[in-house]
């Protein structure tokens, strides 16, 4: 006894000089800086982009590498015991009336609580939102997709989506692209309660324990994210191409039905992503990877065919249903990962130290790892508490914890750190609440067996009281409400200083058939009902020298311009970040009107 205490203690000092090891190197790692022609918070401090993400891989893979050894050499471990308890996976229950009946009522609340929301009239952020509501003109005049707007997030967040909903609905407006993102959030809710179910059918304690387990569970998951579209939560509705590609993986590590058709909607998915989130992509796609891993590691060959050629398959069929546009989504594709880090890039706050949400990463930092280090540390065990099925769910999530820091790489402020947070919640959530119901499942004499349904109507009855917020009023106005909000106009979200613009401007405009913009106030171009001259109308994205240049070539065909928007004091000024687009502009283009803090430019005679 005494011998295993000494081992622990052993290897928790080791641990701990891992970690300290990895955050002296943090420090003093130090990539040459090499000037790209973009100019953000990386150029001015020489701080190459890649930095960051180098100084991260290390922190969590030392103490990660430093556990493996310690299996290998001192424990004696073989790295067999994890191939069998990835390869070998227990025989669930494919149908239980209980947990299926607590899984419908959680539904229930759910739809209910969406249609209790109370429909958000906040003012407009002229600067986000216009990402969701300006590139639609640009495709309503002249069918383009990537070639007539450059897209930052996804065509589908950006384009798509908002076509969708406005054709569905005959009118353009604000409401309907609010509720259309509640919509989002709606989706995003019931596919954590899948997750959740799932995680559900993998542990192993008695039945009615499962319902405890999934029903606190589920209360966690679904409150990972809210309707109030102002807040930043921990997991967002742009993650849903993650969550429907840990939702699917699920379902293969719980059984080895319909294998097949679960890995070729997970390349689906995997394309699918990129027209989504670029971001989120790189997510998905990393799973991917994993996923093909996991089957080499188990040899199940097979399986991995079925994902190439799906893949394949999809990516075919996208550009024959794109067609020129394809190409244009490469570029742009390309030229986001290429350049946006360096646009936009915010340095990482060093781990354990005073700097600005270094709290609030370290917290995230050292969740991530411990993820890491305790689901590897099931695969080497054989205890019976812990069917193969959840840990092989256990060591998804915690991989996919680690590839979603990538939003807290690019831009490491507050918003995005916090984000990052979200998968390291779930497993932390899963993990300690499993080992909680698993020592009351052992210890416990408690029944649940006798009066399964008094229960589940106690536990739903707890629910709609405490998490959910239902409004049996809103639920019978809600269609009304909804008819009301969405036909709303524009000037019912806009601050007077944009409503007074907005009236001057559709003056002097109402002749043109485009509108450059060179502001940050990008949702201008909706509000005026006009396309963009050029596919650069966020301007907010324009970073190296190549597009400034481009952008250069289509200011020579342009005679008006829209200039000095609320928002452009977000970040370096106009003349520091856009050097070459600044100079041209004040060279060839003169002020002719001011309307509040915005100015009209007309071209130089």
């Amino acid at each position: 006894m005494i011998k295993i205490q000494k081992e622990k203690i052993y290897f928790l000092i080791i641990l701990l000089a891992s970690i300290i090891f990895s955050t002296i190197l943090w420090k003093n790692i130090h990539i040459p800086y090499f000037k790209n022609g973009i100019i953000g918070e990386y150029y001015l401090n020489n701080y190459n982009s890649l930095n960051d993400i180098i100084k991260y891989i290390i922190f969590i893979f030392f103490p990660v590498l430093t556990f493996l050894s310690w299996k290998f050499f001192y424990k004696k471990k073989s790295f067999s015991l994890i191939v069998s308890s990835l390869k070998s996976r227990e025989k669930l229950i494919t149908y239980d009336k209980k947990l299926i009946t607590l899984y419908i009522f959680i539904n229930i609340f759910i739809i209910l609580e969406f249609f209790s929301i109370s429909f958000p009239e906040y003012k407009l952020d002229i600067f986000h939102s216009g990402q969701r509501l300006s590139p639609y003109f640009k495709n309503y005049f002249d069918g383009s997709l990537w070639s007539g707007s450059y897209v930052i997030i996804g065509i589908i967040h950006e384009l798509l989506g908002t076509k969708l909903i406005w054709k569905i609905f005959g009118h353009e407006s604000i409401g309907l692209i609010r509720f259309l993102d509640l919509i989002y959030i709606l989706i995003t809710k019931i596919l954590l309660i899948l997750l959740s179910f799932e995680i559900t059918k993998s542990i192993q304690v008695k039945k009615n324990f499962k319902l405890l387990f999934f029903f606190i569970n589920s209360l966690f998951f679904v409150n990972l994210i809210d309707y109030n579209l102002n807040s930043s939560d921990l997991i967002e509705f742009r993650d849903i191409p993650v969550l429907f590609i840990l939702f699917f993986s699920f379902k293969i590590a719980n059984s080895q039905k319909n294998t097949n058709l679960y890995l070729s909607i997970i390349g689906l998915i995997s394309v699918i992503s990129f027209f989504w989130g670029i971001d989120r992509a790189i997510v998905v796609n990393l799973l991917l990877f994993f996923i093909i891993f996991y089957f080499i590691l188990i040899n199940q060959y097979k399986y991995i065919f079925t994902i190439l050629v799906s893949v394949f398959f999809f990516w075919l069929s996208f550009f024959f249903i794109f067609k020129n546009e394809f190409y244009f989504f490469l570029i742009n594709t390309i030229s986001i990962y290429s350049e946006i880090n360096d646009i936009h890039g915010i340095i990482h706050p060093f781990p354990f130290s005073g700097e600005d949400n270094s709290a609030r990463a370290t917290k995230t930092l050292l969740t991530i790892l411990f993820s890491l280090l305790i689901s590897i540390n099931l695969l080497f065990q054989n205890k019976n508490k812990y069917k193969n099925n959840f840990k092989i769910i256990l060591l998804i999530i915690s991989v996919t914890s680690f590839l979603s820091y990538i939003y807290a790489l690019g831009r490491s402020d507050g918003g995005h750190i916090k984000q990052a947070f979200g998968y390291p919640f779930i497993f932390l959530t899963v993990y300690f609440l499993h080992l909680i119901i698993d020592f009351i499942n052992r210890k416990s004499k408690i029944s649940f067996e006798s009066n399964y349904i008094k229960i589940t109507f106690l536990l739903s009855i707890i629910l709609l009281l405490f998490n959910f917020k239902i409004n049996i009023s809103n639920i019978n106005d809600f269609n009304s409400k909804l008819s009301k909000y969405i036909n709303l106009e524009d000037e019912h979200f806009l601050i007077d200083e944009d409503k007074e613009f907005i009236l001057k401007a559709n003056k002097i405009f109402q002749n043109e058939k485009c509108i450059q913009l060179y502001t940050n106030d990008s949702a201008i171009l909706y509000l005026l009902r006009k396309p963009s001259c050029s596919k650069y109308y966020f301007t907010w994205s324009i970073g190296s020298e190549k597009i400034q240049l481009e952008l250069i070539n289509d200011l020579k065909n342009i005679e008006i311009i829209i200039a000095k928007g609320k928002t452009d004091n977000w970040g370096l000024a106009f003349e520091t970040k856009y050097p070459l687009l600044d100079k041209y502009i004040h060279k060839n283009f003169k002020t002719k009107l001011s309307i509040g803090s915005r100015e009209i430019m007309y071209k130089s005679r």
